[in-house]
């Protein structure tokens, strides 16, 4: 154990000691991760988190740290980078995607016909639920249906242009489906999804359904870490719309501008300073287009998203000083979906956490207007344990009894 190793220290902290002590260079250590010089430095500064338990272990072993907790301060903060809480709605989520590409009945018999009018109003009423704090357990309660009847409407196709819009509205189906498995941070169904949302929007023809699939894809692909997959993801997915961004009153414009958000945040998650402004410049440029009132009823892409994706961006790329101002800045009330409003407030209290000299009085005020914004985003954020845990193990005493608080609410501790 290196002699400047003490109990205070972060993990950042204790990945530069240790490299010191074993005389690598952070150029040698970047490069063994497969990681940026500048994500290695930012890491040993606080400014980011490891936030794979794969890359803690190669550090581990590239450092010849045979214990986890010699790196993390304990080995129960370590695990709890990767570890996923069940969402009491995850058995019926997952039992509904797979059923879903078998018909109705199970046989491949005729189905009786569903009004896919009907279907299309209750798609479009379930996304206008996104401003409740409630969206993700009601999303769990409507998605397993929704499916089924889109999944009647499919097999229930007569003609070419019935299989069509059939194909578009299952499209949508599975992309809700995708981005609830991501809120609760379990990728492997939301491949899933998002593999099956590319398919039927291939099969709609629709271009604003292939664009929204390639925008799930996009963030399945980001929250795997493969950032710059990703960022094409979002290139091909925008560039399917423009040759019709010419007379497009709004739709398509919108999903293009999101999807240069999108990759804006990919972007910057790979570290990609340069590129993510360039992204994040084009998104705002279209939404100025559209105007101050504009909203996308599913991306919710309008002046409120971009203010939001400001924040994220420089919280990804490190930037916890700028990321504050942004968040200054930005009204992110007047964002239209809790779950986004939830996410942007986790990564400001990110920043409190992770700049010099910390601020976790700000830091515990984020984390709990995020749960007020919406609990189950908050319940199943690796970034939410991950500060929880860290706030509780620098024991500032003006925050100790309500962060003990809210680790219980989130499920750290019972």
């Amino acid at each position: 154990m290196p002699p400047s190793v003490h109990r205070g220290m972060s993990t950042g902290e204790r990945i530069a000691a240790w490299r010191v002590y074993r005389g690598v260079t952070q150029e040698a250590c970047a490069g063994l991760v497969g990681k940026s010089l500048s994500w290695w430095k930012k890491v040993e500064q606080g400014v980011r988190h490891v936030e794979r338990l794969s890359d803690l272990a190669l550090i581990a072993q590239i450092l010849n740290v045979r214990d986890l907790a010699d790196l993390t301060g304990g080995l129960e903060f370590s695990l709890a980078l990767d570890r996923k809480r069940e969402h009491p709605q995850m058995a019926r989520m997952r039992a509904a995607l797979a059923e879903s590409i078998a018909p109705p009945d199970g046989n491949g018999d005729p189905v009786e016909p569903v009004d896919p009018t009907s279907l299309q109003a209750d798609l479009t009423a379930m996304w206008a639920e996104q401003d409740s704090p409630r969206f993700v357990w009601s999303a769990a309660c409507q998605i397993p249906p929704l499916l089924r009847t889109a999944t009647a409407v499919r097999w229930a196709a007569e003609d070419a242009a019935s299989r069509r819009r059939a194909m578009g509205l299952l499209c949508e189906a599975y992309i809700m489906a995708g981005y609830w498995f991501r809120y609760v941070s379990d990728s492997g169904p939301a491949q899933n999804a998002s593999f099956l949302a590319q398919s039927a929007a291939l099969e709609s023809g629709d271009p604003r359904m292939i664009a929204l699939a390639a925008w799930l894809q996009a963030g399945v692909l980001k929250d795997l870490g493969q950032f710059t997959e990703s960022v094409s993801m979002c290139e091909r997915g925008a560039a399917v719309l423009e040759p019709g961004l010419a007379d497009d009153p709004g739709d398509h414009r919108a999903l293009w501008g999101h999807l240069q958000l999108q990759a804006a945040l990919n972007a910057a998650h790979a570290m990609d300073d340069g590129t993510a402004l360039r992204f994040w410049d084009r998104g705002d440029e279209m939404s100025r287009r559209l105007g101050p009132d504009y909203v996308h009823p599913i991306t919710v892409f309008g002046r409120a998203n971009v203010g939001i994706f400001l924040i994220r961006v420089n919280t990804a790329l490190g930037k916890a000083g700028a990321a504050i101002t942004a968040a200054d800045r930005t009204d992110i009330s007047a964002m239209p979906a809790a779950t986004s409003r939830a996410l942007a407030l986790v990564d400001v209290a990110r920043c409190y956490v992770n700049r010099p000299g910390h601020d976790d009085v700000a830091a515990v005020h984020m984390l709990r207007r995020a749960e007020e914004e919406s609990p189950d985003i908050v319940a199943f954020s690796t970034f939410a344990h991950e500060m929880t845990r860290e706030i509780m193990r620098r024991g500032d005493r003006t925050v100790s009894a309500e962060i003990h608080d809210f680790a219980r609410r989130i499920g750290i501790f019972t």
